[in-house]
C-alpha cells in the first residue's frame, strides 16, 4: 500500500493541510505534523494558478519571487528524513511538462512524495502521468465536483486512489461563510459509490464548518485559512482546526 493509503486505513477522520511550498518549507511541515495533520499537501508555485483563490495566488508569487522551483521543491522536501504526514503535491501541469512525466515520478519516488494533485490535468488526459507515478509508488489524486456525474463520476471512481478530493464549492480556493446545503448530499453520495476515503475540500475555514462536514465525509482538507496562519506564525488556530476532526 501507498504511505496515504496505509495513513487513512487508521485514520478515522483525516485532516489534509495545505501550504504553500516556499522557504520555509521545512519549518511549515514540522509545525502542521506537530499540531497533528493527517496529510500535508504542498502546493507548487505557479504564475497562472486557476484553482487558487487570493490567499493561495499571493502565497505562491511571494514564493515566485524568492526563486522557489519544482525541482527546489522536490530537493528540499527530500531533506525531510521524518515523514509522519505523508506529503502530496499540488501542483499544476507546466511545471510538469518542464521536468518530464518520467523524471517527476522518479524524483517524487525519491524525494517521498506519495501523491500528486493536478487541478487543471482532464481525467480523460491522465492515463499516461497516472501509470508512470503508480509505477513509482506514487498516487494521482482524483478531483471530483458536483458537475461530475454520469458515466464519466464513474470512471473517475474506479480510478481513485488514496482519496478523493471532493470540492465543496463552485469556483476558487477561499475561505466561505457558508456551503450550500447540498454539497452534503453530493458528499453522502459519493461515499455510497466509492471505498475510497472521501475528502471534502475549498472553503473550509472554521472548526464549525468541520464539524458540519464530517459526518458526510471521511475527512476535510484546509487551505487558505492554513497558509494566513502559518504566515501570521499562529499554530494554536490550526490546532483547534485539526482537533475538531478528532472529537
Amino acid at each position: 500500500m501507498n504511505a496515504i493509503e496505509t495513513t487513512l486505513a487508521t485514520t478515522n477522520k483525516a485532516f489534509i493541510a495545505y501550504m504553500m511550498g516556499n522557504q520555509t518549507l521545512v519549518k511549515d511541515y514540522q509545525t502542521l505534523v506537530a499540531q497533528g495533520a493527517t496529510i500535508v499537501e504542498i502546493g507548487v508555485p505557479f504564475t497562472d494558478p486557476v484553482a487558487d483563490g487570493p490567499v493561495i495566488q499571493a502565497a505562491g508569487l511571494k514564493a515566485l519571487r524568492a526563486g522557489v522551483t519544482l525541482q527546489g521543491l522536490l530537493t528540499t522536501i527530500g531533506t525531510i528524513t521524518a515523514k509522519p504526514a505523508p506529503i502530496v503535491l499540488m501542483t499544476y501541469l507546466n511545471p510538469l511538462f518542464a521536468i518530464g512525466y518520467e523524471s517527476f515520478a522518479q524524483q517524487c519516488q525519491r524525494n517521498g512524495v506519495s501523491g500528486v494533485i493536478v487541478p487543471d490535468m482532464p481525467f480523460e488526459e491522465s492515463h499516461q502521468l497516472r501509470q508512470l507515478l503508480e509505477a513509482h509508488d506514487v498516487l494521482l489524486i482524483t478531483l471530483v465536483t458536483a458537475t461530475s456525474t454520469g458515466e464519466r463520476l464513474t470512471q473517475m471512481l474506479k480510478k481513485a486512489r488514496g482519496f478523493i478530493y471532493a470540492v465543496t464549492v463552485k469556483g476558487v480556493t477561499g475561505e466561505r461563510r457558508a456551503f450550500n446545503p447540498a454539497i452534503y448530499d453530493f458528499l453522502a453520495e459519493l461515499r455510497t459509490k466509492t471505498t475510497v476515503p472521501v475528502m471534502a475540500g475549498f472553503g473550509i475555514a472554521s472548526t464549525e464548518q468541520v464539524k458540519a462536514l464530517l459526518p458526510h465525509c471521511d475527512g476535510v482538507i484546509v487551505g487558505s485559512r492554513i497558509v494566513d496562519l502559518l504566515e501570521a506564525g499562529e499554530s494554536a488556530p490550526i490546532g483547534s482546526l485539526i482537533q475538531a476532526t478528532k472529537q
